[in-house]
């Protein structure tokens, strides 16, 4: 909306609306979590300037799927900002430690008073009631928790009024905290990432002085450390988690092992009734473009149709366009594409006599990222090889349509496309006119 952002859900079987949460005016959905099957939780954030980013606000809310029992599990009534909920006179804020998948009624939370050194603690929290308990208490201020995949807190880290960061670690939650790292001592500091699915090992992100963070595997039992990752120029930007605690296999698996999720995840949807084989097309745009045509060469029997826009066709292609940009690109393309000459056999335009079903194509003549070579190339192997392919072009755009006109068109023509190819009739433009 034009002065705050509104999580919406909507049932799948109708298309139907059928609970929102929203906060005041400049409010912004900070996170939210599935709490369980049934329940969402969510943090709110506020924006104090057209130019400022979003923060979190300390407030947590609650709604069941079919809009019932919402509540403001954590939150203020009064005129103050950025300002969590009045407890026994203190003003605190909490945030989501875990959201505890396994168990529908309960989440953890981190919460702290508002006050010059506050004492963090991590309380479970009923999501239906607000009903708290404390369970650990930080043995350091500002903590930030950690927990393992039986939801058991076992990292604090944070930092007194001297802003050092300290590490504290206990293996059960009646055990006393020990300090694992002060970073007054040892000259680094270290952050908690999670752990692995036994709970047998740790992660830590490591910082170092002349040097980029490192990715550090922790042996609990015997406090072994070992070194799983440091790049020469650059620190670990994002963690990527899975719920059961495994590792994501996005390295070097483009056309590979990240296929085979989709693949397998539209034949769960067909046996499990949920899609018509016979109705069912891939749509992505960048990677997803690439997704799409891809699956379109390794499953020819699968899809009805697929669209790829301002998508990525020919890996070698961005293999070179990547590493002529950067030495950090260079880096990222070798460890996450792969070796130029193996790419070849997975890039869809050089598998495009594989593709049966009928291709849509739109790419912007400006993008940046992906360059309109991609496009030109897929258009040329499509047509080479009979395969039936309808284009949209704008010489003028970049990685993504900007211009409304052009957005309207690219959308009209696209549901007009898939409509045709799933037997559902033909899409309409906003005007009421037919596309196509």
């Amino acid at each position: 909306m034009e002065e705050r952002t509104v999580l919406a859900i909507i049932r799948r079987s109708d298309k139907a609306f059928t609970a929102k949460v929203e906060g005041g005016k400049r409010s912004r959905l900070g996170d939210f979590w599935w709490a369980s099957d049934t329940r969402v939780v969510v943090a709110m954030a506020e924006r104090f300037g057209s130019m400022d980013q979003p923060f979190l606000t300390g407030e947590l809310h609650a709604v069941d799927v079919d809009g019932g029992r919402g509540r403001m599990l954590i939150g203020h009534d009064g005129p103050q900002h950025g300002a969590g909920q009045q407890v026994g006179g203190a003003l605190e804020a909490a945030t989501m430690v875990d959201s505890l998948p396994g168990d529908p009624e309960h989440a953890l939370i981190s919460t702290q008073p508002f006050s010059a050194n506050p004492q963090t603690q991590v309380e479970r929290l009923i999501i239906y009631s607000k009903r708290r308990a404390v369970i650990a208490r930080a043995p350091v201020r500002r903590a930030a928790f950690v927990t393992d995949s039986a939801g058991r807190v076992r990292f604090a880290q944070g930092a007194g009024s001297d802003n050092i960061s300290k590490l504290y670690y206990r293996d059960h939650d009646d055990d006393p905290w020990r300090l694992l790292n002060d970073a007054a001592q040892s000259g680094r500091v270290e952050s908690p990432i999670g752990f692995s699915a036994d709970r047998a090992t740790a992660y830590l992100q490591v910082e170092h002085a002349q040097a980029p963070d490192s990715l550090v595997a922790l042996a609990i039992a015997t406090g072994e450390r070992i070194e799983l990752l440091r790049d020469d120029t650059v620190d670990p930007w994002r963690i990527l988690y899975a719920e059961d605690g495994k590792v994501p296999a996005g390295a070097r698996q483009w056309g590979w092992a990240m296929q085979d999720d989709l693949t397998d995840a539209t034949r769960w949807a067909i046996a499990e009734g949920i899609a018509d084989p016979a109705r069912i097309c891939l749509y992505g745009a960048s990677y997803g473009g690439y997704a799409a045509l891809m699956g379109a060469a390794r499953e020819p029997g699968l899809y009805r149709c697929a669209v790829g826009y301002v998508g990525v066709y020919d890996l070698p292609t961005l293999h070179a366009d990547d590493a002529a940009q950067a030495d950090w690109m260079r880096t990222w393309a070798d460890e996450w594409l792969g070796e130029p000459q193996a790419l070849a056999e997975v890039s869809p335009n050089r598998l495009a006599g594989r593709i049966k079903a009928p291709v849509f194509l739109a790419a912007g003549g400006q993008d940046q990222r992906i360059s309109a070579k991609h496009y030109r190339l897929m258009e040329k192997a499509l047509r080479d090889a009979d395969v039936p392919v309808e284009t949209l072009y704008y010489p003028t755009e970049g990685h993504g349509f900007y211009e409304l006109g052009h957005q309207r068109e690219f959308y009209t023509r696209l549901l007009d496309f898939l409509s045709r190819h799933t037997g559902v009739g033909k899409a309409e433009s906003p005007a009421g006119q037919k596309a196509g």
